[in-house]
């Protein structure tokens, strides 16, 4: 329904343009008084354009959410009134509806209850915008009144658009209401475990532990974790139930179809780290171990190619299908072990971790899966005639030197302060030194000169190393190196406290 247009000429149209943007900004402010008074002034203007999109007087207090300024327009109105569209057909419901204002929705509804069946700009109904805008209850206000009247496109719609908002209550509803929607496609082709498989901050969600630093913005994000536990766990709901219905209602041969086509849902999840989402669909369907990729690639490859080591777990609930499963190849003939020596993409390192750090983890994870594989495989050949080990420092070689350069940096201003003391040590020990209870404390010095020449030795072997060789060795000797340098300057100092207490 159009609303009016009024033309003003000489001193009416200065008028107008003059109390115009005084009513606009009242509006804005919630100025109820001043608003009803421009009004009762000019009534008129309570179904006239005021903006360039042709939003009335109500279009901008839904928008602008303010209740009571709502209910006091909506005395002066009449029924038709509230149907009054914009230049893009909203009405001033669609507006209370994106604002998420079920009060307001309520308000209007009750003067006119038809309005959450007039469609708004681009044909859209209210309900998909409150599910667009991501607005929980304003959807469930509006599903049982809207739903009668979808066609099944925007029911398709619908449900996809509930599921990209995180609406899973509501398409778990809607689920319920028609089965047929555990098959359906959106406009990208995708199904909604296609849609699901991506959600991996849903579905892989953990309660933040108490202890926890969060920076403020971290503090926004997790202000109600009982809420997003609840989210997640309606989201596992709909994956359940959705593969559930697949799983009933298509041949097998039609469920591969469905989850590999436009792109395999598995292997997406796989990548990304959606350990819950597969958990789900491999234990109603344990087959789905034995899917690979147009590689020859099992998730359990792209797991450890991307670092998900829960994912990479879930082999040891597949009981002796594992001992086939790992030693697959792909078709360079990579093994499993080959993948976990790959560098893995930039968004699955840590880069607050330093290059020492970061390589000793990227050890371990080969060390790890190198666990579940036969000795041979460890010096198998990919086509390109590389072992793993081969792959591994090449593809960490700028990682190695970072390394390398850290840790010798560090031995070698460790191995200053470890001399400087063994050589204070020493010079003390030509002298008897007593504590102040009058005993010998010569037993401290040798304490002390034993470990800090134990610790000069140590970071001696590590800076004459070859790092790549023997890296994880080196790591545990930096830390004998640092412990044991702790150890002989607090002995030292303990010694020379007691020789000053006598003087």
């Amino acid at each position: 329904m159009s609303m009016f247009k009024i033309s003003f000429v000489g001193e009416a149209r200065q008028e107008f343009q003059e109390t115009v943007p005084r009513l606009y900004y009242a509006i804005l402010k919630n100025d109820t008084r001043t608003v009803l008074k421009i009004i009762k002034n000019n009534s008129a203007l309570l179904r006239t354009a005021i903006t360039r999109a042709e939003e009335t007087v109500l279009h901008i207090a839904a928008g602008a959410k303010h209740v009571q300024l709502v209910k006091e327009l909506v005395k002066l109105m009449e029924e038709n009134d509230l149907a009054l569209q914009d230049c893009k057909g909203n009405t001033a419901f669609c507006y209370a509806t994106i604002s998420g204002s079920i009060d307001i929705a309520i308000i209007l509804m009750n003067k006119n209850k038809n309005l959450p069946l007039i469609r708004g700009g681009q044909g859209m109904t209210p309900l998909y915008m409150a599910t667009l805008f991501g607005h929980n209850k304003m959807s469930w206000f509006l599903y049982p009144i809207t739903k009668k009247i979808l066609e099944q496109g925007e029911w398709i719609g619908i449900f996809f658009t509930c599921i990209n908002s995180d609406l899973f209550g509501l398409a778990l509803k809607m689920l319920e209401d028609d089965s047929e929607l555990a098959i359906a496609r959106d406009v990208n082709n995708d199904t909604a475990l296609h849609i699901l498989a991506r959600k991996t901050y849903i579905l892989c969600y953990q309660t933040p532990r108490l202890w926890t630093w969060k920076s403020s913005s971290d503090i926004t994000s997790s202000l109600v974790p009982s809420f997003r536990k609840s989210l997640k766990n309606q989201a596992l709901q709909l994956v359940r139930s959705l593969w559930n219905e697949i799983l009933v209602r298509l041949p097998e041969s039609k469920v591969n179809n469905l989850i590999n086509k436009p792109s395999s849902l598995l292997f997406e999840a796989a990548e990304l780290g959606n350990f819950q989402f597969l958990a789900e669909l491999i234990h109603a369907q344990p087959d789905l171990v034995w899917d690979v990729d147009e590689k020859n690639r099992t998730i359990f490859h792209i797991a450890v190619l991307n670092r998900h080591s829960k994912i990479f777990n879930l082999i040891h609930e597949i009981g002796s299908v594992k001992d086939v499963i790992i030693t697959y190849q792909d078709d360079d003939n990579n093994n499993i072990l080959h993948m976990a020596a790959t560098l893995p993409p930039p968004s699955k390192l840590d880069h607050k971790l330093g290059g020492t750090l970061q390589i000793r983890k990227e050890i371990s994870w080969f060390k790890e899966v190198q666990k579940h594989m036969m000795p041979s495989y460890a010096h198998m050949k990919n086509s390109k005639g590389l072992t793993p080990l081969d792959i591994f420092n090449t593809t960490h070689e700028s990682m190695l030197k970072d390394g390398e350069r850290w840790m010798k940096s560090t031995s070698k201003s460790c191995l200053m302060v470890s001399i400087l003391i063994f050589v204070g040590v020493l010079i003390t020990t030509s002298q008897d030194s007593y504590d102040n209870e009058g005993r010998n404390s010569n037993w401290l010095n040798s304490v002390a000169l034993s470990s800090s020449f134990f610790s000069t030795l140590t970071f001696l072997s590590i800076i004459t190393s070859s790092y790549p060789k023997v890296l994880a060795s080196l790591h545990f000797k930096l830390i004998i190196g640092l412990a044991t340098i702790f150890i002989s300057l607090t002995t030292m100092l303990v010694a020379f406290n007691g020789g000053l207490s006598l003087t």
